[in-house]
């Protein structure tokens, strides 16, 4: 279940504000789920978020993805700290 991963700027731009040893956990999250399925992916009640359908918990960060089943492509939208 290998998925290509796809960045939007906003993803990127979110990525690289944090710190560099932060952001490389939060990408290996995401690449093993688009590898192997490891993590937690919940379905977005939301109509609209941005184009993304799901979210992907990293924490304490939740990771707004979408997958585009017919191209096995995980699109990375949004990457933000949840705060409570």
């Amino acid at each position: 279940m290998t998925r290509d991963v796809d960045w939007t700027l906003l993803a990127w731009a979110d990525l690289t504000a944090l710190h560099w040893r932060t952001a490389g956990n939060v990408c290996r999250a995401i690449y093993d789920f688009a590898h192997d399925g490891a993590g937690t992916l919940k379905r977005l009640r939301d109509e609209d978020r941005a184009g993304a359908t799901h979210v992907l918990l990293v924490p304490p960060f939740i990771v707004y993805v979408s997958l585009d089943q017919k191209e096995d492509i995980l699109r990375i939208w949004r990457v933000l700290r949840y705060v409570r």
